[in-house]
């Protein structure tokens, strides 16, 4: 990365401060949030899973849609879980006695 580029990041990697209630996030940023890169928001933008703004020369993210995006991936998981049995709550899985 060069010196130039690293120095608009803030300490914690995000480039806006998002504590404000903005919704609408920049493309790094929103890689940032969901654990991916820019290719994967490009794809998620084309799929029309994540919805897009352009303001300007920017395209940015609108916040609501990377939260159902997230809901939609922890709903997923928790379905997989479910389906497997693995998904016992808080109380442990107990294994049979022989």
């Amino acid at each position: 990365m060069k010196e130039t580029e690293r120095s608009r990041f803030r300490p914690d990697g995000f480039t806006h401060n998002y504590a404000d209630g903005s919704l609408l996030v920049g493309i790094l940023d929103t890689a940032k949030l969901i654990g991916g890169g820019r290719t994967r928001v490009y794809e998620l933008m084309d799929n029309g899973e994540l919805e897009s703004v352009k303001q300007g020369r920017r395209r940015l993210i609108t916040r609501p849609s990377i939260e159902a995006y997230v809901k939609r991936l922890v709903e997923a998981s928790r379905a997989g879980r479910r389906a497997a049995g693995l998904d016992m709550g808080r109380r442990a899985r107990r294994l049979p006695t022989c």
